[in-house]
């Protein structure tokens, strides 16, 4: 597990994991994907005589940059050529700054002082909300908001691989079961009805035990001027920590967005996700990244 925070316009990056006894730690900023590497010097490119240097704990970041966004990632120090799927990824982070930020949809940069319309699905209801004011709040961790145009989706332009005896399809199942997945996921999700009907939930399954979950979700219609737009998404992903890392989760996610084009929905809207790289494999895009103080 990473976190960052924002402490006297510096970033406390701490590290608790104990599946290795040393990391490489690095840190690329919201408006560049180059990342640099944790040295002697801070962070940077390493070469030869300025080595990436094995970190464990807790490492302050004093040279980043004031009212900028930052996000962090690590993986094992002894890896060898590691994939981005390899790393373990922070939170997004604003460092220092009092003035608030907005960004909306990859195409709007907000006045300074001024706020523009925005359109988000409500936390309880994912119901669409048109001209939300946010103000953005220093140090705080963020989630994205990502869409995918369904037109443009292939079920089958990404290899998936899933270990023999995977299997997908709706849960029909015994309740207690599908409840005590969710419980050892996200133990605040257990309140959903949803997951006490079982109605709509996509699974994967390994040689018939349930592995991964997701609620296919109808958000409603989002009107666009005189445009009307179905949106449905993937909600409430998980995976039982005992099948993690073989496939099944981002499998099942291709699969029900899959359901949703074959259901005529013309966007799948992944909501408050810290995972964003995940889904993007899948062409999945961000469009904003908020909490509940703002939206950068």
């Amino acid at each position: 597990m990473i976190t960052a925070s924002s402490i006297n316009n510096k970033i406390l990056v701490s590290i608790n994991d104990n599946a290795h006894s040393s990391y490489r730690l690095e840190r690329h900023s919201y408006n560049d994907d180059t990342y640099l590497v944790w040295t002697a010097n801070g962070f940077c490119t390493p070469d030869e005589e300025n080595p990436a240097i094995a970190v464990n704990g807790d490492i302050v970041d004093s040279n980043a940059e004031s009212n900028t966004l930052y996000a962090y990632r690590y993986v094992d120090f002894e890896a060898e050529n590691p994939q981005d799927t390899d790393y373990i990824y922070s939170n997004w982070v604003r460092n220092g700054g009092e003035g608030a930020m907005g960004y909306t949809f990859g195409n709007y940069k907000v006045p300074a002082g001024q706020w523009g319309n925005i359109v988000t699905p409500d936390d309880l209801r994912f119901t669409y909300l048109w001209g939300t004011d946010f103000k953005a709040t220093n140090g705080q961790s963020y989630t994205d908001e990502q869409i995918l145009n369904l037109s443009d989706f292939d079920v089958n332009s990404l290899e998936i691989p899933v270990p023999e005896g995977t299997t997908f399809g709706w849960y029909k199942g015994d309740g207690e079961k599908l409840f005590s997945a969710v419980n050892q996921v996200d133990e605040s999700w257990s309140q959903f009805d949803i997951f006490k009907t079982g109605e709509r939930v996509f699974c994967g399954f390994l040689n018939g035990e349930l592995a991964s979950f997701c609620v296919v979700e109808d958000m409603g219609i989002c009107n666009l001027g005189e445009r009307k737009i179905k949106v449905g998404g993937p909600g409430c992903v998980g995976t039982v920590p005992a099948f993690r890392r073989k496939g099944i989760g981002l499998k099942m996610v291709q699969l029900a967005t899959q359901i949703l084009k074959e259901e005529g929905y013309e966007i799948s809207w992944i909501h408050w996700t810290g995972v964003g790289k995940w889904y993007a494999r899948l062409g999945y895009q961000t469009v904003f990244t908020w909490n509940k103080h703002g939206i950068i």
